[in-house]
Order: structure tokens, then C-alpha cells, then sequence
């Protein structure tokens, strides 16, 4: 286990601020700085998703002696992530839901080195908390089903409530869990004593459903200081619901997940994990014709429905995001481990060096894809998961305005404008929050004048020019200085221009 822990954090902490800040985690990390001055979490029920990841966070800032927000860095918010990625990892070893040894070591193994869970546990998004929550929540339920034990009815039902308190699409999963409950007892997939023996548990219920409604009003309240948190809590269902099922943004066809992780082509490069699927297959037929005498087949049904029906309930969806996969990605790779240690169990030793051969190459491919989307292809179109993700050109762009700004420090007057249309300026503000004299706005204000030092969107180039050249009158006007004669490049399709007033611009030389 400690060889593979070792891999799965050399993995995930090498050089952990290489790839440039997206702007869901510039966002999160302005949100997690209101909570560290405030002392409060406002959810909103429209944007930024649940309080979880956020006080999860803050005993990262204390160990680190970190006060506002021009002492993060990039390092500190992605060991948060990181921390649960490594922490899935463990859950196997914890919760175990009766697997053998060799299943425990093949499954912890392939999810160290899956792509998917190593580039996601090196971005500060809610995401690797989410799944983490929802496989301690399904572990500790098919630990109820099975021993109907009250730790387990405790600890599913505070794990659900960290589910829902982490991201609203804890409906889906929910929804997702509930069918697999029962298609399990429709087609007696379990034996019915179990769910009988569970449904007389009614104190073990209470238990469970305090403990997740306990959680939900300490987190949605603030922990009890802003009490309108629960009707705002209430307002998202309405919310997500209509963006789930009518949206104009991350609009795919069902097929979408399916395509970025197992068939994923850009340009001439290729990127799959269906090493994984393929081992998955083999796991949930074994689970199915095993005789329930195995250990782990109530377990096995359990998790091997769960990830089909939640693959099912998210590609109906038109809305798609590729984090959205690890909700049942992570239970196929515990699928596959299992039919891992059952082939390495059963086969002869001379099939065994064969199968030893096919699972090397596999795990040595999916090893080189972690390797190649995380430190090579981490900002390019190559890589299925940099999804909206600024380009390492954003550097040069953050570097010159710096350089600008420090040039004409001495000027009382200087300061800076960033202008975008829809406000979609992210994560530039991450990397100028170090700067005092700096305003954002989503439009050209005429009846302002431009600034010193304008950082604008090129798709308003024409409008910034008329700002500049037209609206004062003769007399008046002052000349501007392109910094280079291209734009600086963001994300794919978004690039910003940099002039500046040529007293700055004489500073420079």
C-alpha cells in the first residue's frame, strides 16, 4: 500500500502549480477568502455550489499562517483536492466492502494512476471532494445492507450530508442510488432478509437522518449564523433542475462522456482510459454470476449499479462537464480491480504470465497518459479534461501587466482596467490580486476616462480605440501604446490586448 500511495502522490504533487489557474478555481479562491475574513459562507443558490470545500479549506490556511488572499497560491488550494484524491485512495483500504487483498491492491493502484483522478485532484474544484463524499456514503450504505450496524447508519448519513453540502448534483447521485436500491430488491439481486433486516432498523434510520440533517444545517447555516442559508439551500433544487435540463452552455449529445474518456481524438493526438472499462466489464459480469458466498458480490452489485444507472442519469442530461465522470468512473475502477484478483485468482501459471504482460501494458499506458495530460498537455486541446482551461501564454500576459505596473508605481494617478464582455475576465483577478489600482468592467464606459493602462477582451478593440481617439475632444487626447503588436491569448477563442498611455509606455525603456 505505501508503494502505491507513493506513486499516486508523486503523481499528483509534482510541480502542483504548473498548469495556470482556471477560473472555477480563481473563483473559489476569492470565495474561500470571504469566508476567511467573514467568518460566514453565504451560499448562493445560482453560482459557486456548496460550503463544503471551503471550510474544508480553511485548516490548509491555518497550518499555513494564511490571512487574505494575497498569500494564497496555487500549491495551498490544490492540496485540498489532492488531500481527498489520495484520501479515495485510502477509503478502499478503510470501508474495504469485503474485498480481498489483491482487489484492494489492483484497484487502489489503477486509481493512482488514472488520468481522470490525477488531473482532478490538482484543481481546486469541489469535485474530488464530491466523490470522495459519495464513495464513503455508498460504502458505509452497503456496510448497513450488510451487518446493519449502527456505525455504518451514522456514518452513511453524515457522509450524505457532506455530499450535499459539497454540490448540487448530489440530486443526480441520489436519484442514481435510490434505482439502484431498487432494482436490487425488484429483481432479488440481494436476498430480501437483508433489506427486511435493514428496514426493522428504525432507530438506526433516525440515526441516519438526524445525522445528515445535522450536517446539512451546520454547513447551509454557516454553523447556525446565517439561517436563511436553508431557504436558499431549498431555492436550488429549482435552479439546477432547469440548468440541468435546458441550457444553452456545456449543451452535448448523450454520448459526450463516453467520448472524452475512452475515445477522446484532438488534431493527430489520441487520448483513452478504456484499459479501465475493459477491466470493469469482466468485474460486473463476475459480480452478477457469483454466488453471494463471495465476500464481496452484495458490495459489487451494489457499486456496479450505482456507476451504470449514474453514467445512464448524466448522458441524458444535455448539460456535461468532464468532472462529472468521476462519480462513476471511481466505481468502475473498483469493478476492475475486482476482476483483476479474480483473473490472477483463477488462472493457471502460464495464463498468468500472459495476463501479467496485458494488465503491465495497461497500467504503464494509463501511467503515460497521467504523465502526458498533467505535465505536458495540461493547458492544449490534446488533453479531454483541460476543459475552458487558460493557456500557459496567460503567464506573459500576467508578467508584462506586472512589469507595466511596477514601472510606474512612483505615479499617484496610475491605475489599470481589465474589460470583458460577460464579465469573462477569469482568472485574471487571481493574478492581479496583488494589485490596488485595478478596475473590472464587462463594457466600454464612455462617459469615463481610459485608464492608464487598459487590458481589454479583442473583441473590443474597436470599442477601446473609440474610447481612446474619439470620445475626448481635440486637445485632449492622449496617445496609447500597443504593448506588442499581437494579442495574449487566455483559453481557446479568448484573447486580450494590453495598451498603455506613452508616458507608462517611456517608463518601460
Amino acid at each position: 500500500m505505501i508503494l502505491i500511495i507513493f506513486v499516486a502522490l508523486l503523481l499528483r504533487t509534482w510541480d502542483l502549480d504548473l498548469r495556470p489557474m482556471h477560473g472555477d478555481e480563481a473563483i473559489n479562491a476569492f470565495k474561500l477568502a470571504d469566508l476567511l475574513i467573514e467568518n460566514q459562507y453565504n451560499y448562493n443558490p445560482n453560482e459557486y455550489h456548496g460550503p463544503a470545500l471551503y471550510y474544508f479549506s480553511l485548516p490548509f490556511l491555518w497550518t499555513g499562517n494564511i490571512n487574505n488572499i494575497t498569500e494564497f497560491n496555487a500549491e495551498i488550494l490544490r492540496a485540498i483536492p489532492l488531500t481527498f484524491g489520495i484520501g479515495l485512495i485510502l477509503l478502499l483500504f478503510v470501508f474495504k466492502t469485503n474485498q480481498t487483498r489483491d482487489h484492494l491492491w489492483f484497484s487502489a493502484l489503477i486509481a493512482a494512476v488514472s488520468p481522470a483522478f490525477v488531473f482532478y485532484s490538482r484543481y481546486f474544484i469541489h469535485e474530488m471532494m464530491f466523490v470522495f463524499f459519495t464513495y464513503a456514503f455508498v460504502f458505509s450504505f452497503a456496510g448497513f445492507i450488510e451487518k446493519q450496524s449502527r456505525v455504518m447508519s451514522i456514518s452513511s448519513g453524515l457522509f450524505l450530508g457532506l455530499m450535499i453540502a459539497t454540490k448540487e448534483t448530489w440530486t443526480i447521485i441520489m436519484a442514481a442510488f435510490a434505482l439502484t436500491i431498487f432494482v436490487l430488491y425488484l429483481f432479488k439481486l440481494i436476498p430480501r432478509d437483508y433489506f427486511r433486516n435493514v428496514l426493522d432498523s428504525k432507530i438506526d434510520w433516525m440515526f441516519m437522518v438526524a445525522s445528515t440533517g445535522i450536517v446539512i444545517l451546520l454547513f447551509y447555516t454557516s454553523f447556525l449564523n446565517d439561517l436563511n442559508g436553508l431557504s436558499r439551500f431549498l431555492d436550488s433544487f429549482s435552479v439546477y433542475f432547469n440548468r440541468g435540463i435546458q441550457t444553452d452552455q456545456h449543451n452535448y449529445p448523450w454520448y459526450k462522456y463516453l467520448e472524452w474518456i475512452l475515445f477522446y481524438r484532438s488534431g493527430g493526438s489520441f487520448f483513452s482510459e478504456l484499459f479501465v472499462l475493459l477491466c470493469a466489464i469482466p468485474g460486473i459480469i463476475f459480480v452478477f454470476k457469483n454466488p453471494d458466498t463471495d465476500n464481496f458480490v452484495i458490495s459489487g452489485k451494489i457499486i456496479a449499479i450505482f456507476s451504470l444507472l449514474n453514467l445512464m442519469l448524466f448522458s441524458a442530461l444535455p448539460y456535461k462537464t468532464p468532472w462529472n465522470m468521476l462519480t462513476f468512473w471511481f466505481g468502475f475502477i473498483v469493478l476492475s480491480g475486482y476482476s483483476l484478483a479474480f483473473f490472477n485468482q483463477k488462472l493457471n501459471q502460464k495464463k498468468q504470465i500472459i495476463f501479467w504482460v496485458l494488465i503491465s501494458a495497461g497500467f504503464l499506458q494509463l501511467s503515460w497518459e497521467s504523465i502526458r495530460i498533467n505535465y505536458v498537455d495540461y493547458d492544449r486541446a490534446s488533453n479531454p479534461y483541460a476543459y475552458a482551461q487558460p493557456v500557459r501564454e496567460i503567464e506573459e500576459l500576467v508578467e508584462s501587466v506586472h512589469q507595466i505596473v511596477e514601472k510606474n508605481m512612483e505615479y499617484a494617478g496610475f491605475y489599470s482596467e481589465v474589460i470583458a464582455p460577460g464579465n469573462d475576465y477569469w482568472p485574471l483577478p487571481w493574478y492581479f490580486r496583488d494589485i490596488k489600482n485595478i478596475g473590472w468592467y464587462n463594457h466600454v464606459d464612455t462617459l469615463q476616462a481610459p485608464a492608464p493602462l487598459i487590458i481589454s477582451n479583442t473583441a473590443l478593440k474597436d470599442d477601446v480605440l473609440y474610447n481612446i481617439y474619439q470620445v475626448p475632444p481635440p486637445g485632449r487626447r492622449v496617445m496609447y501604446m500597443p504593448y506588442r503588436d499581437h494579442s495574449f491569448v487566455v483559453r481557446s477563442g479568448i484573447s486580450f490586448d494590453l495598451l498603455i498611455q506613452k508616458n507608462a509606455w517611456d517608463n518601460l525603456n
